[in-house]
């Protein structure tokens, strides 16, 4: 009685962080992403850190840029506080080299990595949506197909920009692409790059929706009607797609569900 009198007058809250270097539980998840500008990895965070705390987790949130150091950094931030799990999204080939010294419980999303300490890697079928987005192009008319993709040597890039070229392939089309890394600003510059070199392009598939919508600003700058001059497809349906005009065609990912069973293998595996 007399302890729960003091907590009460002091108002006295358990330090997680201590208490884990006794019980090795945080009850903390890492999320490591690579830019929380880009909406896609944003709505998989809020995805996350939803059921994260449904099941009495808190969310840490590091934003990587891509850059190994930072990643190495934040993993060992999180490997020092005891963290519990750590979710990665990265275009990162060579994410092993993170796991060093550590038994931390790890699933990767958008990516494929084979390690020990990798429990799960959660992907959406890019090769089949880079199919679909072209297809779809096709049979809306469009002959002089290009893709805005994204830098070839990540895996979810790769295998959207390959279905895209298959497609092309298959059809008699040629294929003509410009890669560009998953930002606005790239985009921008990249859409003017493939708008110069490609005069002729009557529709487009973005590797992603901010590419897509990057694309939007530069062909209505251009004084070009969409859809009826150059028809664009994006990738990902974030939330964002709605509220431009016109409202982007795209490719649906299961963000939600992506971020979901990330959370939920996890703790599972905790």
């Amino acid at each position: 009685a007399r302890v729960l009198k003091v907590i009460e007058e002091t108002g006295f809250k358990p330090n997680e962080i201590a208490r884990s270097f006794t019980t090795k539980s945080s009850r903390i998840i890492g999320l490591i992403l690579p830019n929380i500008m880009n909406p896609f990895f944003s709505e998989v965070g809020r995805a996350v850190e939803d059921r994260a705390r449904r099941n009495n987790y808190q969310l840490i949130l590091c934003n990587s840029d891509e850059d190994p150091e930072k990643q190495q950094e934040y993993y060992d931030t999180l490997k020092s506080i005891h963290a519990d799990g750590i979710i990665i999204i990265s275009n990162n080939t060579n994410l092993s080299a993170l796991f060093k010294g550590s038994k931390i419980p790890v699933v990767i999303i958008d990516n494929s990595i084979f390690h020990p300490n990798v429990v799960a890697s959660l992907y959406s079928n890019n090769y089949e949506g880079g199919r679909l987005a072209t297809n779809h192009l096709i049979e809306c008319g469009c002959k002089h197909i290009v893709s805005l993709s994204g830098k070839i040597e990540f895996p979810a890039s790769w295998f959207r920009w390959k279905g895209y070229t298959d497609v092309c392939v298959e059809q008699g089309l040629e294929p003509r692409y410009v890669e560009s890394l998953f930002n606005f600003e790239d985009g921008y510059t990249n859409a003017q790059k493939l708008l110069d070199q490609y005069p002729d392009v009557d529709g487009i598939v973005a590797a992603c929706d901010i590419l897509a919508i990057s694309l939007i600003r530069v062909l209505t700058e251009r004084g070009k009607r969409i859809p009826q001059d150059v028809m664009v497809i994006g990738y990902d349906n974030i939330s964002m797609d709605r509220v431009i005009t016109p409202a982007l065609t795209t490719i649906a990912q299961p963000i939600a569900q992506l971020g979901h069973s990330a959370v939920d293998i996890l703790i599972e595996t905790i």
